[in-house]
């Protein structure tokens, strides 16, 4: 009939329909995952997908601004980035993101995970989706946060 259809060809029933009950062959669904991403970044097109990336890329820029302007919190690297950036905190990450929490933010992820020198650091990642208004939200719970 002419319509476009996307499919997962050859696939296990029961990796994907009933993985809650399956006894075999067990995954993580990264097949299932490329697919959904093939269907956002076709429905997108390429005008879509510039305009994606502008958008993360000025959210994410005006959101490093505001966050810096947090009394005794700062951009840990000067560097140019894409949507997530390095903050660096007065107080430890481990007690100030329970605290956002508490407020409704999931606030980033603490960098000594990955390097102890950045142990005061969390990344932050914004992107499109992501409001001024949210990003002013986060703002003033990071500034009770850390105070």
């Amino acid at each position: 009939d002419g319509k476009r259809g996307f499919v997962l060809t050859l696939q296990t029933r029961e990796q994907h329909i009933r993985r809650a009950k399956a006894t075999s062959n067990i995954c993580t669904n990264v097949a299932l995952c490329a697919l959904m991403a093939t269907i956002y970044l076709s429905t997108l097109g390429r005008r879509g997908l510039v305009k994606v990336g502008e958008l993360s890329t000025a959210k994410a820029h005006y959101a490093a601004e505001r966050l810096a302007k947090v009394p005794g919190v700062s951009l840990r690297f000067p560097a140019p980035f894409f949507k997530e950036f390095a903050l660096k905190l007065p107080k430890a990450p481990d007690r100030v993101i329970p605290r956002l929490a508490k407020q409704g933010f999931l606030a980033g992820v603490p960098l000594k995970t990955f390097d102890r020198a950045l142990a005061d650091c969390l990344l932050v990642a914004v992107t499109e989706k992501r409001t001024k208004a949210e990003i002013d939200a986060f703002a003033a719970a990071l500034e009770k946060a850390v105070a």
